[in-house]
């Protein structure tokens, strides 16, 4: 079964471009994961840029976001995503889970196992990431194409490198076991949908 991850990601929108840096990167990680061939992965998951938290929530309501439906993982960035749902800015994560669940969800379907709050945004990814190669994170957010061949330059290193950012990035860690565990790669952990 395809897998479709939908990024909040303001730098691209639409039809991911080739070398999509957070694609790459997820189907590195999950493979990792999976103990499983990079091409698979690659063939099993489709990544969407969606240009803001509330593209990814109108995806969601429009793919009709369900059990029966294809899969589909939210990606939101957590530092803006309380205004979407208008929570007060101190909403817990559970708060903000039960509030896309009854914007997105058939009635009495609880899918909000498939959204991650990736911690503050993408570029804490890209943070982490030169954190782990020994590098003082970016002093403004980085463009397309710094961003895109950062993260690619991960996919493409050493498992150990990405076992490292997927640690110091506890929501990537989620996502990656998500995504993993919705391609039937690995068994399901605590608080995880099939």
């Amino acid at each position: 079964m395809k897998i479709r991850v939908l990024f909040e990601d303001r730098l691209a929108q639409g039809q991911p471009p080739r070398g999509y840096g957070p694609h790459a990167f997820l189907c590195a990680c999950v493979a990792d994961e999976a103990a499983t061939d990079l091409r698979l992965v690659r063939e099993s998951i489709d990544s969407k840029p969606c240009k803001g938290n509330g593209n990814v929530v109108k995806e969601c309501e429009n793919a009709g976001y369900s059990a029966t439906a294809f899969r589909l993982v939210a990606v939101l960035d957590e530092d803006k995503v309380r205004g979407l749902f208008n929570l007060p800015g101190n909403s817990c994560k559970s708060a903000i889970r039960t509030a896309f669940d009854a914007k997105v969800a058939p009635a009495g379907v609880i899918l909000a196992d498939r959204l991650v709050l990736l911690e503050s945004n993408l570029e804490s990814l890209i943070d982490a990431i030169r954190w782990v190669e020994g590098l003082q994170p970016l002093a403004e957010k980085p463009g397309l194409n710094v961003r895109d061949i950062a993260l690619n330059r991960a996919a493409r290193g050493p498992r150990e490198r990405r076992d490292l950012v997927r640690a110091a990035l506890p929501s990537f860690d989620r996502l990656v076991r998500i995504v993993a565990r919705a391609l039937g790669a690995v068994p399901a952990g605590p608080h995880m949908l099939p």
